[in-house]
């Protein structure tokens, strides 16, 4: 696994990252963080049998500030079927990557808040019938997450049977004629048959187009 080329790009990030010169011919294993090494051997293995691989790699600069680059790693093979060497294309996300672990230290927020209140949300796309519940939605139902399909037939079958016309008329919409909120209150069985009050708050969202 011997580099064979690079780019002025590649070689300047190497420097300045790295702190170490590009070489044709050197090992690309003496570029790796020793800890990553089993890692991109398992991962060249799999590329050598025609597989591409993309992984995303963070680096602390000297400031201690962390950068993070997606590497894809793509065979190339000769005119025989048989790969004569590896491309890896280098590309800096650490926006998206900073983005992305926000969002997911958000929603870890939103479902420890959900959890303590007991507070639970579904988003509901009428175009195609689809439902989203979240954790503690099903929780409060009784289920585990995932445990049923969510969408209102599986809701309107736990509430009571009084109540269902009441909630059935929650979700009916039409076009333009519909309230943007709506707040309403019914009761519900658990999945162990325990009898709740439950308080809903419904908000329409119409797409632009």
């Amino acid at each position: 696994l011997e580099i064979i080329f690079f780019n002025k790009t590649a070689a300047n990030e190497s420097s300045q990252l790295l702190h170490k010169e590009l070489k044709k011919g050197m090992h690309i294993f003496d570029l790796a963080q020793p800890d990553r090494i089993p890692l991109l051997k398992k991962l060249y293995t799999q590329v050598f049998e025609g597989t591409s691989k993309v992984t995303e790699v963070p680096i602390e600069t000297e400031t201690g500030e962390q950068r993070w680059f997606a590497h894809s790693f793509s065979p190339v093979q000769n005119e025989n079927g048989n790969i004569d060497f590896v491309t890896i294309t280098v590309v800096e996300i650490t926006a998206s990557k900073k983005a992305q672990i926000k969002l997911e230290k958000s929603e870890r927020g939103l479902r420890q808040a959900q959890a303590i209140t007991s507070i639970g949300n579904w988003d509901f796309d009428f175009t195609n019938d689809q439902a989203v519940w979240s954790d503690e939605m099903y929780r409060i139902l009784g289920f585990e997450p995932g445990e049923i399909e969510p969408g209102l037939p599986s809701y309107l079958k736990l509430v009571h049977p009084e109540d269902v016309e009441l909630v059935s008329q929650v979700f009916k919409i039409s076009s333009g004629n519909f309230e943007n909120s709506r707040v309403s209150k019914h009761r519900i069985f658990t999945k162990s048959g325990i009898e709740r009050i439950v308080y809903t708050e419904s908000r329409y969202v119409v797409d632009a187009g």
